[in-house]
């Protein structure tokens, strides 16, 4: 709500239901306890947007689908023209998530837009760190300028992580995020998840950004996958900004968090 009201953003909350399977409910009809449980599911999105409205925000829509989670999530992103995507996460731990797998995970390698996976925002929200991996990428550049934008935003000052050592690196990283917080630079010699979770012990209430290189590229095979990894290792909010067509403007300009839509309708349950 922060981040859409601050960044003068629409706010759209969304749950993806999985079907019943038919043989959970074999002796009654499976599409009765399909219709309960989604009406359980509307009025909890019907709660928590009265509970948004509450706290002085404003929800431009509250929507069920049903289907496969990560494909949902991503599909109603493109059908409302969204910025950012934030999820919510399940703490399952490392074994839950090998079992059942990791939707913030399956969202972050697909999506075209910045994903927030919103952990631990009890004790660590709103930020007073931002700190910023820069693995040299076009993801990178949106993750500095986001850095500002938050600094204006929540009064953070921001830590950049530049994970190499040319002197244009760390001007760009200086310059970039310019907001009124100081920011310091800090040169990443070697694990860059490690220098990130050393980073955030050192402020507990820290949001980290990372730009993802991007697939198939050659700064993800020297670096390493350093957003899924930071997502496995590190318990906060993460902020990861992805290299895709399309997505960041010329010279890493952000989005706008929210494109509005006419199709969508900007109010009420929708499916």
């Amino acid at each position: 709500m922060d981040l859409a009201e601050g960044g003068g953003a629409a706010l759209y909350l969304l749950h993806v239901a999985r079907a019943i399977p038919p043989h959970v409910y074999a002796e009654v009809r499976p599409d009765l306890y399909q219709d309960l449980y989604e009406q359980e599911v509307e009025e909890l999105l019907f709660e928590m947007a009265g509970c948004v409205e509450e706290a002085g925000g404003r929800v431009a829509g509250a929507y069920l689908r049903v289907g496969p989670t990560v494909e949902e999530i991503l599909g109603f992103g493109e059908e409302v023209g969204a910025g950012m995507l934030v999820l919510g996460s399940r703490n399952l731990g490392p074994f839950g998530r090998l079992l059942l797998g990791s939707v913030s995970e399956g969202v972050i390698r697909s999506s075209r837009i910045p994903v927030l996976v919103a952990r631990g925002v009890g004790q660590r929200w709103p930020p007073e760190q931002v700190v910023v991996w820069d693995g040299g990428s076009d993801g990178a550049k949106t993750a500095r300028a986001l850095a500002s934008r938050l600094g204006d935003l929540f009064g953070t000052t921001s830590l950049v992580l530049p994970a190499r050592p040319e002197p244009a690196v760390r001007s760009a990283a200086k310059t970039e995020v310019r907001g009124s917080p100081p920011t310091e630079t800090r040169l990443v010699a070697g694990d860059p998840v490690e220098a990130i979770l050393d980073a955030v012990r050192e402020r507990e209430r820290s949001l980290v950004i990372v730009g993802d290189p991007g697939p198939g590229t050659t700064r993800r095979a020297r670096t390493g996958d350093v957003p899924i990894s930071v997502l496995r290792a590190y318990g906060g909010p993460l902020l990861i900004c992805p290299t895709r067509p399309g997505v960041e403007g010329e010279k890493g300009e952000v989005a706008p968090m929210i494109r509005r839509n006419e199709r969508v309708p900007t109010n009420g349950t929708g499916r």
